[in-house]
């Protein structure tokens, strides 16, 4: 290096903080995983595991610890309030799954969803509509050959299959972003048969 001359600059990035930053949530994590819990210490006996264990947000946890205590999910409850409580626990259950299942999408996304997306002649579609995004599943003839998915709401997105086989995805901004340019990929794939066009 001559006098006057800039010194050069090295590319290499320290690592070295990040590593210890790391290392210190891990401690901290593993530490604090065990006080997580809710609900008394149980021990349960060695089974074997089901295939299916359902959605645990649908059900309600009763325990009874070694001195007798009854627990419904993380709460402590008198023995002769029980009932009382587990009607409680119930009640709210069936309330939580009522209010999701009002959640819908509004109409006119729903009429702009259906008008956006082409439909083969002899094709078969389904629209359905999970409260927070709407989903389409578009085939062609012969039925299932050539198959699409198109998820419109959050985490818009359109997939693509050819004889069971996953060959394309693609990923939008929104909602609106995905009825833009969804409909050119719904009739390149389905009406057009080119599969291979989209794969890039």
């Amino acid at each position: 290096m001559r006098l006057g001359e800039p010194a050069k600059m090295q590319a290499a990035i320290n690592i070295t903080p990040l590593v210890d930053v790391v290392l210190v949530l891990l401690i901290i994590f593993m530490v604090m995983a065990p006080q997580l819990r809710k609900g008394p210490e149980v021990d349960l006996p060695n089974t074997a595991k089901p295939r299916e264990q359902g959605d645990e947000r649908g059900k309600i946890l009763v325990t009874i610890d070694e001195a007798g205590g009854v627990w419904i999910n993380d709460k402590p409850v008198a023995p002769e309030d029980f009932e009382r409580c587990f009607q409680e626990a119930a009640q709210a259950w069936r309330q939580r799954l009522a209010r999701a299942m009002t959640i819908r999408v509004p109409e006119p996304r729903v009429n702009k969803v259906k008008a956006a997306l082409p439909v083969p002649k002899d094709g078969r579609a389904v629209l359905v509509d999970s409260g927070d995004a709407l989903r389409a599943i578009i085939t062609g003839h012969p039925v299932g050959q050539r198959l699409v998915e198109v998820r419109v709401g959050r985490d818009s997105s359109f997939d693509a299959w050819v004889d069971g086989e996953w060959v394309c995805e693609r990923a939008f901004r929104d909602a609106d972003d995905c009825l833009r340019r969804t409909p050119r990929l719904v009739r390149d794939f389905l009406f057009r048969g080119r599969g291979a066009a989209i794969l890039a």
